[in-house]
């Protein structure tokens, strides 16, 4: 449940939508006495949420979106196409109604796509993230 690009105290990560794991924060922090800290992160994430749901309420086409996180940070032979489905940036795809490409075709969480499917399925957008890591076939 945590949104890149957007810090709050201290936490970064990959963007997730999933009630449940807001749930589960909440009691971990419960356990571990930071209930506090739990309440303003929840907080945080969901006046973020709502707003960018607001924002693509009245969008009457959803788009076709592909995410392709971290783009060339694989190693050469992995370096594209790697996609969240339901969870991570396909998880925040489908909360806008928009349809994910990855969701639609991963069996699994995470996984590759070849970019020729990606191309054929005709995505109106493509959007690579960028990493602080360095590629594996640049090191």
């Amino acid at each position: 449940m945590y949104l890149t690009s957007i810090q709050h105290e201290g936490y970064y990560g990959f963007p997730q939508y999933d009630p449940l794991s807001q749930i589960s924060f909440m009691l971990l922090e419960e356990v571990l006495n930071q209930e506090q800290n739990a309440k303003a992160y929840t907080d945080f994430y969901q006046q973020h949420l709502q707003a960018i749901q607001q924002k693509t309420a009245t969008v009457s086409t959803k788009p076709r979106v592909f995410i392709e996180p971290a783009a060339g940070v694989g190693s050469a032979d992995d370096a594209c196409c790697f996609t969240h489905a339901h969870n991570g940036w396909g998880g925040l795809v489908e909360a806008t109604e928009a349809t994910d490409i990855g969701s639609q075709l991963l069996v699994g969480a995470t996984g590759y796509i070849n970019i020729e499917k990606i191309i054929s399925m005709k995505p109106d957008f493509y959007v690579m993230t960028g990493s602080k890591r360095a590629a594996k076939a640049m090191r």
